[in-house]
This record gives structure tokens, C-alpha cells and sequence, in this order.
């Protein structure tokens, strides 16, 4: 059940409840689930009631409520509202004159025409803005405006706020006796049960189709249940070291389904991924937006509603943690020990893709993106900008941040709120709650002289996927269309940052950003950043002039920002 009203309010006092449901529950999970989807498909005031009495007298009751979804209910003396563990939208709140002020749109809760958006963003996070990060769940790039964490209850009464952790992921002992193949045909149950639950009720679904094993897991298990399915493919043509075409036919040809292909090369060639006129409540850092507005596009040509992806098997499913050898052999159950050695014999040793040689934070290694066009300042708090954001203490947490993360809920704010919605299968409580228990010797093995990740996915799919997919063993380089792009359209990415935002507040050197125009190679090494910093600037400018929504007195300095690094005053000063 799709669920489409706004949550959104303000703390008044009212005479009646008032309730806002927004995003999906799948009923064929369980009994109470069930229930509250008949309740709300009838109109049932009933709800209001349901819910109430579990928030006050057992409010861990809705860990059982099976969905991604969110919740605002107000009554006469206080506020509740609620985000589901997979819910993907931002929902943000803000204190304002002893009053409650939440909304999915951040935007909202700006106010006073003296107050404009520029003037309270978050510093600190401008740069990690820049550099592709997204904040700490609780964090918004808005000073005064704080996200509600995933699972996370936030109770309004008596001019006070409480914020409190309500639902998590169960950690299991790993199973130890557990053969690969075990593990694999539990992982294909429940990816299997996640698609027939999420998708109950949607017989056309498209699929955003990559090649890689995991969208295309995900489009198998659609055909196979027997949805009717439409791949749409970002096709990376002439840009070899991105372009992962071979993949994505084979899947849809093995199979018989339509593919539509977006095209990148167009893009490059007409200088078209920019568009000034976009209009972000927060930054979508990522080179990807003007893809997805395509696809979106087709899908409202084809009659699609439904979006499905393979988002998050890299994290569910691949090496999450740093590895020696002797903690995978240490993860393994003792039958499987003698075969993994034996495979492990002249086999390079596999080296974790996101960590640097000398054993810095996997942030720091994007600096020489940066080096030659951001200012010396911007550049010394750059080497100090990852203590922004520590690293997961755990597996949970990682998996939790990368299900409750800023980027994506622009992503889905700005383009799949209405018509046509994204659709996440390996996104559920009990496929969360598998991977946990996933040894990490089953995360990457060896076989045949080399280290293969995600050897569970493609055997819980071996009797769908092309033998292509299966023993695919590398990955494109999506930076590669990024410099193209920017190698082939210098001018305009100049002319995007040359009097921009993040010049006047003293991030981008112009004098430096002069000087790497000119400079091919360069300007190729730093095409990510570049893109990065441009997306930023497009966020910038479409708040400037944003003067809130009520006339209001400003916020009180209780809730203003505060730096903790000396340099970003300065930056303020000229904001």
C-alpha cells in the first residue's frame, strides 16, 4: 500500500487528532501490518487511536509495522512523529519560538524574509557537500534544522523535544555450520519474498538496469515471479572503462525484456547535464541526476509507476569491513576451511577498494580531486573534514546510514514523490537482518586465481543470471564519463564556477580555477571534484533567494551555528 500524503505541521493546538501517513507498508509481512493497511484503506478513525496507544504504552510496537514509511500525529498537548527504519525521504524539524516546525521539505521550515537560505547553511557541511559526503543522520546542511534518524520517535510536549531510538536491526550469531550454498538459497527466499511484498499490487515494474550482479538479481527475480518488466540502462557508449552495455543486454536478452537506453554520449556531446533551472532543498552532490530525470522521463512514456534497483547489495552483500586472511578463514565453518585454502593458494591478495596504503580515511583520497582549484583554506580543512563525520562503530550502523542517507532523499524529493516512485527490493528488515550474520569469508572468496565478491548473490541467482554476469569480476569506472564531460565541456563547467557561490564564500580559487582550464590533465583528475562542487553551487543559487514561508522574528541564537575550526568564520563573514 502507497501511501502519498505530505507530512508536514506545526505545533499548534488542536480540538481533533490529526494524522499524516506518508510512504509504503506491505501487509503480506504480518498480521498487524495487515491490519493497519485495512484500517487506513477504509478511512478507519480507528487508526489514529491504534497508533496513539502504541506510541504511548509500547512504542517499540511499531518495529512490527512492516514498510518504509513516516508519521506525523498531533493531538491537543503534543507531537509524535515517526520514520521507519527504511524510510528514504529526510524528514526535518526545527524549534522556532517554543514551537514545533517538521515537513519532508526543508525549505518549509525556513522563515523571516531577513532569514534566506544561504544564511543558514551549515559551513562545516558546504565543504563535505563539495566533496560528496552527505551529514550524520540527525544532521541537515541547515544549522538550525535537524533530520529525524531512521527508526528514531520524536515526542513534542511541553515546549521540549525528545528524540529516541525505537528500532533496529537484531543481531544474530553468525551461523557457523552454514554452507555457502545455505546461504545462498536463504538469501534468494528472501529477496524473492522482499520483491513479492513490496511489489504486491504493481504488475508493470521497470528496473534500473546497471549489468552489475545485484540490479541485475533483482531483475531476474521480478521476471521470474512474473511481473511484466521494462530495464532502463544508462548506456555509457564510447566511454569504455564506464560502459557496462554487454552486461545489461545479456541480462535483458536471456530473458526477453524491453530495454531502454539513456544515453550519456548525447549529453556530452550537446554540454546538456547542467540544468541551471533544477531546483534543490539540499544538495545532490553525484553525477547522476540529469540519468535519473532521464529515466524518469521513459518511465512516464512506458506507463511505469514503479521503479526497482539493486541499491545496497554492494553494502549487503560484499566485504564491509577491513580483512586479513586470517579473519575470513576465522568467519568460515570448519568443512569449508580446507577449500577455501586450497583456492587461496597463488591467489593475489584481495585489497579492500576503498582502502589507501598508508591507512588514511577513505575521504582523504579524493583530495588531489580538489587540489588545483580549491583555496588553500578550503583545502587545509578539507585534510580535517572526515573528523566531520567518524566512521560506523559497527556492520548495523553502516547498513543504517547507507539506508537513511541526505543524497538519496533529494534524489527522491526532487524527482520521485508522485508519478512515478523508486523501488528498493534489497531493502528489507529481514534481508538487513540476514546479512549481518554473513560470515565474511562468504562475502569474497577465492576461485580460479582470483578474489570474487558477492559470491552468495550470484549463487542465489545461478539459474537466472547470464554466465556473464556470474563470473564478472570487475567493475566500470563511472568517474571515466565524468571526465569526458568535464574534458570536453571546460568552458561551460568554468563558467558554472568562476563567479559562483563557492567563490565568494572562498572555497573555489579563481585564480587557481583559471589556471586548471588550460590544463588537460589536470582538469581530468579533477573532473569528480569539479562536478561535485558544481552540483553544490546549483543548490546554492536556488536558495538564495528563498525568503521563508511566514513572517517570523529570527531564530533565536540558541539554535545558531557555532564553527569549531577558526577558518570557517571566515568563510561565514563572507556569506
Amino acid at each position: 500500500m502507497h501511501l502519498k500524503t505530505k507530512v508536514w505541521g506545526r505545533s499548534r493546538f488542536f480540538s481533533k487528532p490529526e494524522m499524516k501517513f506518508n510512504g509504503n507498508l506491505w501487509p503480506g509481512y504480518n498480521q498487524k501490518t495487515g491490519k493497519l493497511v485495512h484500517e487506513l484503506k477504509h478511512g478507519n478513525e480507528n487508526v489514529i487511536n491504534v497508533i496513539e496507544a502504541m506510541v504511548l504504552n509500547n512504542p517499540e510496537e511499531l518495529r512490527a509495522i512492516e514498510g518504509s514509511f513516516c508519521f506525523s500525529l498531533q493531538n491537543r498537548d503534543s507531537v509524535v512523529i515517526y520514520k521507519s527504519l527504511l524510510y528514504k525521504k529526510s524528514i526535518y524539524y526545527r524549534l522556532h519560538e517554543q514551537e514545533l516546525f517538521w515537513s519532508v521539505e526543508p525549505n518549509d521550515l525556513i522563515f523571516n524574509e531577513e532569514e534566506t537560505g544561504q544564511r543558514l547553511v551549515n559551513k562545516e557541511l558546504l565543504l563535505l557537500s563539495c566533496m560528496g559526503e552527505s551529514p550524520l543522520p540527525h544532521q541537515s546542511f541547515y544549522h538550525p534544522i535537524y533530520r529525524l534518524p531512521a527508526g528514531h520517535l520524536l515526542i513534542f510536549s511541553k515546549q521540549k523535544v525528545e528524540v529516541k531510538k525505537i528500532d533496529f536491526l537484531t543481531l544474530r550469531t553468525p551461523q557457523k555450520r552454514g554452507r555457502l550454498l545455505d546461504f545462498a538459497e536463504e538469501a534468494r527466499r528472501l529477496v524473492d519474498r522482499s520483491i513479492q511484498y513490496q511489489m504486491e499490487g504493481k504488475n508493470r515494474v521497470g528496473v534500473l538496469l546497471s549489468g552489475g550482479v545485484d540490479s541485475s538479481a533483482v531483475l531476474c527475480g521480478l521476471n521470474k515471479l512474473n511481473f511484466e518488466v521494462i530495464a532502463y540502462h544508462w548506456s555509457f557508449a564510447g566511454i569504455h572503462a564506464a560502459d557496462e552495455s554487454d552486461y545489461a543486454n545479456a541480462v535483458s536478452s536471456k530473458h526477453k525484456i524491453m530495454q531502454r537506453n539513456i544515453e550519456v554520449g548525447d549529453m556530452i556531446r550537446t554540454a546538456s547535464y547542467f540544468d541551471t533551472d533544477w531546483s534543490f532543498q539540499a544538495p545532490y552532490n553525484h553525477s547522476f541526476y540529469k540519468l535519473f530525470e532521464r529515466t524518469k522521463q521513459k518511465c512516464l512514456e512506458d506507463g511505469v509507476k514503479y521503479v526497482a534497483n539493486g541499491y545496497l547489495g554492494d553494502v549487503l552483500f560484499g566485504p564491509n569491513q577491513d580483512v586479513t586472511f586470517t579473519s575470513l578463514i576465522r568467519s568460515l565453518p570448519l568443512q569449508e576451511i580446507p577449500k577455501y585454502l586450497k583456492e587461496s593458494v597463488g591467489t593475489v591478495w584481495y585489497a579492500k577498494r576503498n582502502e589507501t596504503k598508508d591507512g588514511n580515511h577513505p575521504m582523504l583520497q579524493r583530495i588531489p580531486w580538489y587540489q588545483h582549484f580549491l583555496s588553500d583554506e578550503a583545502m587545509n580543512l578539507m585534510k580535517e573534514a572526515h573528523t566531520f563525520i567518524p566512521p560506523a562503530a559497527s556492520f548495523e550502523e553502516e547498513l543504517t546510514r547507507c539506508s537513511d542517507n541526505e543524497t538519496d532523499s533529494v534524489l527522491e524529493l526532487g524527482l520521485f514523490n508522485d508519478d512515478v516512485n523508486l523501488m528498493y527490493p534489497l531493502s528489507s528488515r529481514e534481508l538487513l537482518e540476514f546479512t549481518l550474520q554473513l560470515p565474511l569469508g562468504y562475502r569474497m572468496i577465492p576461485t580460479g586465481g582470483q578474489w570474487v565478491d558477492k559470491p552468495v548473490l550470484r549463487l542465489a541467482y545461478r539459474d537466472v543470471l547470464p554466465k556473464e554476469i556470474i563470473s564478472r569480476n570487475h567493475r566500470q569506472v563511472i568517474n571515466a564519463m565524468e571526465e569526458v564531460y568535464v574534458y570536453k565541456n571546460a568552458s561551460q563547467v568554468y563558467d558554472l564556477l568562476i563567479h559562483s557561490k563557492l567563490a565568494t564564500v572562498g572555497i573555489i580559487d579563481t585564480e587557481k580555477l583559471r589556471r586548471l582550464i588550460h590544463d588537460k590533465s589536470k582538469l581530468t583528475l579533477s573532473a569528480s571534484g569539479l562536478i561535485c562542487c558544481i552540483m553544490t553551487e546549483l543548490w546554492l543559487r536556488q536558495i538564495k533567494n528563498n525568503k521563508g514561508k511566514e513572517n517570523h522574528c529570527n531564530v533565536s541564537n540558541e539554535y545558531c551555528f557555532e564553527s569549531r575550526v577558526a577558518q570557517i568564520g571566515l568563510m561565514e563573514e563572507r556569506l
